[in-house]
């Protein structure tokens, strides 16, 4: 392999890796012996069978006994992943919570819309009984309004998702923005986020009054 003027010898070929930060693609990258391209930055990987933490002492020690002036940062993998994961946990955190706030509003303002629903149509449930619909019926259809809104509002979200699932792809790690768990879970908490909300006005209807509803037309 020619690079430059050098000629350089290829004596293993490497998976392609992450060489920057966990959210790149994999890209291939040419290791060199240390001899022949020499930098004062180095990292050195410890394999460790048991707890790598136990074993920082041992590292730490061996590296002053080769240069006991050489500065030397250890930690495990786990650590450090974690500090390089850092601002992005953060910011998913941020992001979940304010999911569960929306989340929380969604609900509340579902409620209220159910319930507004069902006041402004009680002398209909009214008629509705005095001509012979059941309880029953009545929360089926104030069930089936509702749920039918949040179906429609799940499927558009769903329309969304596939629209910028592409451009979330770089921020996630290990996940893919086209998750089947995500996406059959997600629409499915909010379906029922949503049934819970109109669950109370529903019952609400069917409990209807049929003379009170219709006195007070």
């Amino acid at each position: 392999m020619k690079q430059g003027d050098d000629w350089r010898t290829v004596v293993g070929v490497a998976a392609d890796t992450k060489v920057h930060n966990l959210t790149e693609p994999p890209q291939a990258f040419a290791y060199y012996p240390l001899a022949q391209w020499y930098t004062t930055g180095l990292t050195l990987h410890v394999r460790a069978s048991g707890n790598p933490s136990a074993l920082l002492p041992a590292v730490r020690q061996a590296v002053a006994d080769a240069d006991p002036d050489l500065p030397i940062i250890a930690m495990p993998m786990t650590d450090y992943l974690q500090a390089s994961t850092l601002l992005l946990r953060m910011a998913a955190t941020l992001l979940g919570l304010l999911g569960a706030l929306a989340l929380l509003l969604a609900c509340l303002g579902i409620f209220a819309v159910m319930s507004f629903s069902v006041a402004q149509r009680r002398q209909e449930m009214g008629v509705r009984m005095a001509l012979g619909a059941a309880p029953k019926q009545l929360l089926a259809l104030v069930l089936s309004e509702g749920m039918a809104l949040a179906g429609a509002g799940a499927f558009i979200g769903l329309l969304l998702i596939a629209l910028v699932a592409p451009a979330m792809g770089p921020l996630l790690v290990q996940v893919s923005p086209r998750d089947p768990l995500t996406l059959a879970g997600v629409p499915l908490l909010l379906l029922a986020v949503a049934f819970a909300a109109c669950a109370l006005p529903a019952l609400r209807a069917s409990r209807t009054d049929p003379a009170a509803a219709l006195h007070s037309a």
